[in-house]
């Protein structure tokens, strides 16, 4: 439920910023031969929505990820997204360890991912007889993974302490990581505002 609410906030506080904007049209790539990639500490999807106006762009997450609605972008060239904490466009199936991505909304968010009738009870005990479908606002079958359809969760490392990486998705994510920074001719590092940092190759 924490999450799930964190998840809310951070939806509504979102904004479009120019800023980022200028940022993205000066290093984005025009060419083919040209590869940016970023590296992404936090789990929002700033980065996602602003790129959501370069329509010749698809995004790779550089790990096995799988487009929730089986939409796959089309788009002639890609930037690479890295997201070593996990995403909250991200949802993960603990039964065939599949992990499934949406670009363009908060998936976790949407299909309410990770929630439970207990969660709801906790603020009103009332709610135990009524319908699964009324409670949650959403259907077991909207919720369920693609390929074996056990429930989904939300995948991302939570703020504690105690955080386990101990997923395929993330350690695939942490390695992509390290390979991106190891051969990138040029890193950029940017704050809490655009908390991602930002590398340009044209290896990959």
């Amino acid at each position: 439920m924490l999450v799930y609410r964190v998840f809310q906030i951070l939806d509504q506080d979102y904004h479009h910023s120019p800023a980022i904007e200028r940022f993205l049209d000066r290093h984005l790539p025009r060419a083919c031969e040209e590869r940016t990639h970023f590296i992404v500490l936090n789990w929002d999807i700033v980065l996602e929505r602003h790129l959501e106006k370069y329509d010749y762009l698809a995004v790779d997450y550089c790990i096995t990820a799988t487009p929730w609605n089986d939409v796959i972008d089309q788009a002639p060239l890609t930037v690479g997204i890295v997201k070593v904490h996990g995403s909250s466009n991200w949802v993960y199936c603990d039964n065939c360890k599949s992990l499934f991505y949406d670009r363009y909304q908060k998936l976790s968010l949407a299909i309410k991912a990770g929630l439970v009738k207990a969660d709801l009870r906790l603020f009103d005990e009332s709610v135990r007889s009524k319908p699964y479908r009324w409670q949650m606002d959403v259907s077991p079958a909207e919720r369920a993974c693609r390929n074996c359809h056990c429930a989904v969760g939300p995948h991302i490392a939570t703020f504690s302490f105690r955080k386990s990486f101990r997923t395929h998705a993330f350690s695939s994510s942490w390695f992509a990581a390290e390979r991106i920074l190891s051969t990138a001719r040029k890193w950029i590092f940017i704050g809490y505002s655009l908390p991602l940092l930002i590398t340009s190759s044209s290896i990959f």
